[in-house]
């Protein structure tokens, strides 16, 4: 029972540290899996989630033969520990999973620009120039959509007036060269409230009024902005200050990496982005591609691809920006959607249904690249269902103390 009890805690715990204020799920104990997506083809009826159960699971069975011996209980190990692994590998050969389809084209651009010094000098026209330069390389096979990575756009931009602003003036005239193509792009952009609508993450104008900045997500054709999406999943002590409601006297305690520092705001919905053909998107910016089922929300939305537009360069050549390159694959096999990562340094990439990495880029260098994807509409069963294996967890952590209180009287 203490061992259930543990193993029961430990998942509710996750859980719930995937959607509080503070969370920070990098070290999750089923993301360790990530390097290894033979392993774990069967995420896709459990999430990451499943992971951390199987590997709890098996350390648990194990410590309970140490204690006692039983032989049932190395074989129940056993089976625990490999059961997952052959119906993994069932599902990698698997011609459903592996099969080849027409595909479409999409080009990412890396402007590899240092992320500490990006913001110190704006001007828009070389900004859009040089990006728009990169992609040129990559072309001339007419891609369905462009990405551009995280902040890319560093002209802070109205989004009532965003189609005014020199920038995406500039990329419009761009695109009107590239009919069919359709543009993906990190920007910052704000808008303005009156004192009864401002929100808890809200600053005053010089004006009265009150805004809010947001790390946005933009689609764009040769006819102006078409959706904008705001990044939901803020990094704690970077990008807000957690409950602000409560902290918001820690605002200036909030750490600085460059153009806006302290609380931004997000958006309270997902929204898919659509090609001129219709294929929709997920536009997942950097954070959010650590949250499994926050993803999936973007699939039931209607993604047949997910996008992932970062800036990796915070971390330097260590191992943070390819942990996070791994963790993609774990949404990739979860929703068995190509993933395509953009990222202003660090390695983009191609990941496909599986969880394999194809087509990734040198670290600290500019370039771009076409990758060829395939859309799906398909739904796993963890696109349908979530994280039901932790929200189960999390309701019978409640529980827990009564459990182990009963067991306790039941022994004496």
């Amino acid at each position: 029972m203490a061992l259930t009890s543990w193993i029961v805690c430990w998942i509710g715990l996750e859980y719930l540290h995937l959607n509080w204020e503070l969370a920070f799920p990098w070290l999750n104990l089923g993301n360790g899996m990530a390097s290894l997506p033979y392993l774990i083809q069967w995420y896709e009826y459990t999430g990451s989630t499943g992971g951390s159960l199987w590997i709890l699971g098996v350390n648990a069975l194990v410590f309970y033969h140490t204690l006692n011996r039983n032989r049932k209980t190395i074989n129940v190990a056993a089976v625990f520990l490999m059961a997952p692994v052959i119906i993994s590998f069932i599902l990698y050969f698997s011609p459903e999973v592996a099969r080849s389809l027409p595909g479409e084209k999409v080009v990412i651009v890396q402007p590899n620009i240092d992320p500490y010094l990006k913001f110190e000098e704006e001007d828009p026209a070389k900004e859009v120039k040089y990006l728009t330069s990169l992609a040129e390389k990559s072309m001339s096979e007419h891609p369905l959509f462009v990405l551009f990575p995280e902040t890319a756009i560093t002209e802070f931009c109205e989004e009532k007036t965003i189609d005014q602003t020199q920038s995406y003036h500039l990329l419009r005239k761009w695109l009107s060269k590239h009919p069919g193509t359709t543009l993906i792009s990190g920007s910052n952009t704000y808008t303005f409230y009156d004192s009864i609508h401002k929100t808890s993450t809200s600053r005053k104008h010089f004006s009265g009024l009150f805004y809010d900045v947001f790390n946005s997500s933009l689609v764009v054709d040769s006819n102006g902005v078409k959706n904008i999406y705001r990044k939901s999943k803020l990094v704690p002590g970077v990008e807000k200050m957690p409950y602000t409601g409560v902290f918001g006297f820690l605002e200036n305690m909030a750490i600085d990496l460059g153009g806006i520092s302290g609380s931004l705001g997000s958006d309270s919905v997902v929204r898919v982005f659509y090609s001129e053909k219709g294929i929709g998107a997920a536009p997942l910016i950097c954070y959010e591609s650590i949250f499994g089922e926050y993803a999936s929300k973007f699939v039931l939305k209607g993604a047949s691809l997910i996008f992932v537009l970062s800036n990796d360069g915070w971390w330097g050549n260590t191992p943070g920006y390819k942990q996070h390159k791994q963790y993609a694959s774990l949404r990739a096999i979860e929703n068995r959607r190509d993933v395509v990562r953009c990222t202003n340094t660090g390695t983009s990439c191609m990941i496909n249904k599986k969880g394999i990495i194809q087509g990734e880029t040198e670290w600290w260098k500019a370039e771009s690249r076409s990758y060829t994807v395939q859309p799906s509409a398909k739904l796993t069963f963890y696109s349908q269902h979530g994280d039901y294996i932790g929200k189960c967890a999390a309701y019978l952590c409640f529980f827990i103390p009564f459990l182990l209180y009963s067991g306790f009287k039941f022994k004496k």
